[in-house]
This record gives C-alpha cells, structure tokens and sequence, in this order.
C-alpha cells in the first residue's frame, strides 16, 4: 500500500472512512467479520464520522470486532 499524506485530521479522516468502510466489506463478505484495531485521541474525527452518515450504514455493524488499544500501553518488555 502507498504512504499517502495528508495537509490536516480535515482531509484525512473522510479518507481513513472510506477505506474502513471499504475493508470493513471485503472483510465481512470473505469471513463474516470486520475486526479493527481502535485507539486513542487522535482519530476522534475518524470515530465521529464513522457513526455517521453515509459511512454507518455502510458496514454491517452487527458483524464487526472492535478492539481497542493505547500505544502509551506497549512495553519493550
């Protein structure tokens, strides 16, 4: 996958949903589950447009896994 950047969290997020929603259904179509990996202040935007619409009601919410983390949590241990 190519590195994209973004000027602004006003640019990126509308993005970052539409490539969710976009894995989100091949992930479902192709095991019955959507399983991403959440976490922390910064896609705050990202998390609001998701419980919008168009984006909420193109993922099948039922049928996703949400797992949340914190990189502030990891250890080199």
């Amino acid at each position: 996958m190519p590195i994209a950047i973004y000027p602004d969290i006003e640019t990126l997020s509308p993005r970052c949903c539409v490539r969710m929603c976009t894995r989100g259904q091949e992930s479902i179509a192709a095991t019955d589950v959507y399983s991403p990996l959440l976490g922390g202040n910064t896609p705050k935007k990202l998390y609001a447009l998701l419980a919008s619409e168009p984006y909420r009601s193109q993922i099948n919410w039922a049928l996703v896994e949400v797992f949340w983390s914190d990189e502030t949590q990891c250890s080199t241990r």
